[in-house]
């Protein structure tokens, strides 16, 4: 389980919670986010915008970069901030994020 470093993927998991009144808006921002980050970041290799089947407000993203330093260039983005922080966190209930580690480095 060593240490990180800034060559290895850098993967988070996110976990929404929205009421039933702005779910629809966050997915709408969620899905514009998912669109733009894929178009415009090359190291960004995975960004999976999910949510539960038996609880349609909670909403996950599964997000993969090719290291730290493309997650930074990711979260440094005007549209990240346009749409994540001035658009999605104002709607959320909970929001939890993950750092994950592939078993098999």
């Amino acid at each position: 389980m060593g240490n990180q470093n800034d060559d290895k993927q850098y993967i988070i998991l996110v976990e929404f919670t929205f009421a039933e009144k702005n779910i629809e808006k966050a997915l709408e921002f969620l899905d514009e986010m998912e669109g733009l980050t894929l178009e415009n970041e090359d190291d960004c290799l995975i960004y999976d915008v999910t949510y539960s089947e038996e609880e349609p407000t909670r909403v996950f993203i599964y997000e993969v970069y090719e290291n730290e330093a493309a997650f930074k260039v990711h979260e440094n983005s005007v549209y990240f901030k346009e749409l994540v922080v001035e658009g999605i966190l104002p709607l959320a209930e909970t929001t939890k994020i993950t750092k994950l580690v592939e078993l098999n480095q």
